[in-house]
């Protein structure tokens, strides 16, 4: 896909550290009734939401959830026996064997876990560039393909560390709990590095682990895509709460920042939420309208899941917002295989917790975009000056904005901080319709 021409540019730089938080989505109730009519409610129930192989042998390098479209980039490494036997990779922590026939790119994948008796749980392989045969990803990015058998409540951190001539960066990708099939996603970087040499890169270090818990692991289709020539950053605000446009909305007009809303479908009938004429009023001052679900990925089979997605993302062009219509939230950062493949089936791009930052030239998953929870603001801000100097892509989501007593409320004051810090960037702030 080519990259569309973004609505505004900013300039200079500033710096801050911390930590990412996660945050979900919040709930609504009832009120006015001023929104046109729905076009149709979710429906709901529980069915079968089976956890069958997604894998592909056919070695077209496609996506295995999606395998007629084509993947961007080039392969680096499929991480074959022959690699092993070649000491190309080595096993570091852990142990290794090859997953055959469950795999994205030919028949073959690696399956990583860590060691019975190991005291810290987690696997890593290492790939090591010879003086003469160093690895170049200052023009490219890396991408990587995942899955974790056996899925539990809790996440999996998939964790990169770039060894380079100079110091090393390290890219860190929380995966959904319970995700339960194969993923291609971007290995963003966390943060910024001084003396980071990413033309002369002498290694890479692929790491798994589950806080203290057993697990496997697939791995596959380690990948080169090709990199933007300038950071970009979304940000996004959930479920049209009333406070974004009390609180957010002045913010984002007087300081000239584009930004987009996800509605979830019926919810501007109350009075929590932002009613239509508050929307149109958004919609006509840079804010791009944006689909968001309310259903729990794990209460729905995967038929239901799809016409829910299809009834949400209908009731968002129904209010006239066809174009924002294609970009969607995953409701409470939940989804599995079966939802990813849904998402891609009905969404031109789609957003769920992450932790790091993406390709921002031509992402290898578009609807597994990594998001950063923006009222933690020091680590959104790490993440946002990663994003700038490895001219990578940032999405930063908030909730309420102003007094509120949910841990997912971030003040006004702190907002236009977090709304001044982006536009002092040397990035372009962008809405997703512009990259997809």
């Amino acid at each position: 896909m080519e990259e569309k021409s973004t609505r505004r540019v900013f300039l200079t730089t500033i710096g801050a550290a911390g930590a990412v938080s996660l945050a979900g989505c919040t709930s609504f109730g009832g009120g006015s009734d001023d929104a046109p009519a729905s076009p149709g409610s979710e429906t709901t129930g529980n069915g079968d939401n089976s956890n069958g192989t997604d894998g592909n042998s056919n070695g077209t390098g496609t996506d295995s959830d999606n395998k007629n479209k084509e993947v961007s980039g080039k392969s680096l490494s499929t991480f074959s026996v022959e690699e092993f036997k070649n000491e190309e990779w080595k096993t570091i922590e852990g142990s290794v064997k090859a997953g055959i026939g469950d795999a994205v790119h030919g028949g073959q994948s690696v399956e990583l876990s860590p060691k019975n008796n190991a005291n810290e749980k987690m696997a890593v392989v290492r790939h090591e560039y010879r003086n003469r045969n160093r690895l170049d990803l200052s023009k490219q990015d890396l991408a990587l393909a995942a899955k974790v058998k056996n899925p539990t409540d809790q996440r999996i951190k998939v964790r990169a560390v770039i060894r380079t001539a100079g110091e090393n960066l390290t890219s860190k990708r929380q995966f959904p709990a319970n995700f339960n099939g194969w993923a291609r996603f971007d290995l963003g970087y966390e943060d910024v590095v001084d003396g980071t040499a990413l033309d002369k890169v002498v290694g890479i270090d692929i790491q798994f682990n589950r806080g203290g818990k057993d697990f496997t692991v697939l791995v596959d289709d380690l990948r080169l895509i090709p990199k933007a020539n300038k950071g970009k950053v979304m940000i996004q605000l959930d479920d049209a709460h009333i406070s974004q446009y009390e609180n957010a909305f002045e913010i984002l007009k007087d300081s000239g920042v584009p930004a987009s809303v996800g509605v979830i479908p019926n919810s501007l009938r109350n009075d929590d939420r932002i009613s239509f004429d508050q929307l149109k009023e958004m919609a006509n001052n840079g804010i791009e309208v944006n689909t968001h679900g309310k259903w729990r990925a794990a209460e729905v089979n995967k038929q239901v899941e799809k016409e829910n997605m299809k009834q949400a993302k209908n009731y968002v062009k129904e209010l006239g917002f066809k174009e924002g219509a294609e970009h969607f939230i995953y409701p409470y950062g939940q989804m599995d295989s079966h939802t990813l493949k849904n998402a891609k089936d009905v969404f031109s791009s789609a957003y769920v917790q992450g932790g790091m930052p993406n390709n921002a030239k031509n992402p290898v998953n578009p609807q597994f975009i990594s998001r950063i929870d923006g009222t933690a603001i020091s680590g959104s801000r790490d993440i946002i000056n990663a994003a700038e100097a490895y001219n990578q892509l940032a999405v930063i989501y908030f909730h309420e904005v102003g007094d509120y007593d949910s841990g997912s409320a971030i003040s006004a004051n702190q907002f236009k901080e977090q709304i001044d810090f982006i536009k002092s960037k040397d990035m372009d702030v962008i809405v997703p319709s512009d990259l997809f």
